[in-house]
């Protein structure tokens, strides 16, 4: 059965789906870890609020980190 081409061609849609989900899902979930590992905080710096203040008025939607 996992032998013939069929079966390989009915499972790879499947596969290429979970592995794309997977692709986007965990940067985002090790992004997380690491920032609660390590007890990661926003500075407080200036030319980061005047950075988001420029995107913010030009109405993009970017948050940076």
């Amino acid at each position: 059965m996992l032998d013939s081409p069929s079966f390989v061609l009915l499972l790879l849609p499947a596969v290429v789906l979970t592995v794309g989900l997977l692709a986007v899902a965990l940067p985002r979930a090790r992004a997380a870890y690491v920032e609660r590992r390590f007890g990661l905080t926003r500075p407080d710096r200036p030319i980061l609020t005047e950075i988001e203040r420029f995107l913010a008025e030009h109405g993009a939607q970017v948050e940076v980190q």
